[in-house]
């Protein structure tokens, strides 16, 4: 998987004690929303106003992903009725830049939602506790990702 972190382009999702192939797709899932879940924290840490979040592109098809996602993130995940990937976010950003909206929630309430995934307070101590392993993993794995990184 080649999912990264802005701040370190060389980290990549692994695997770590998996037991079957099985779990090869929850553990990428999982990864790849742990990652999401740290930029999202950055974000807010930094002030930046979050209040809907919104789905879009491929990964909409899943609902195995879009769960996991609101589950660890303890938020909705709104998938939009009209969605044609990271381009319309964009598009939908500049509007707002360009004055077409007043402000972020103006532009939110204008978006039609095709369906919403409620997170599940069932899971959430589950994924606060390997969200936590997740980060532990990184710190001690960094310097190998970031020599195998180099190695290809």
């Amino acid at each position: 998987m080649g999912e990264q972190w802005y701040w370190d382009a060389k980290k990549e999702s692994r695997f770590h004690r998996m037991e079957m192939e099985a779990s090869a797709v929850p553990a990428g899932i999982e990864g790849i929303c742990y990652t999401i879940r740290d930029n999202v924290n950055l974000m807010k840490a930094h002030g930046l106003p979050m209040g809907r979040i919104f789905a879009v592109g491929g990964g909409t098809k899943n609902a195995l992903w879009l769960q996991c996602l609101a589950d660890i993130l303890e938020q909705e995940i709104c998938v939009p009725a009209v969605s044609f990937g990271a381009a319309y976010g964009d598009a939908l950003m500049a509007a707002l830049a360009g004055g077409a909206f007043l402000d972020w929630k103006e532009l939110s309430d204008r978006i039609q939602v095709k369906k919403i995934y409620a997170p599940n307070p069932e899971n959430f101590a589950v994924y606060r506790k390997q969200g936590h392993i997740f980060n532990k993993l990184y710190e001690v794995t960094k310097d190998h990702m970031h020599q195998l990184s180099g190695s290809i």
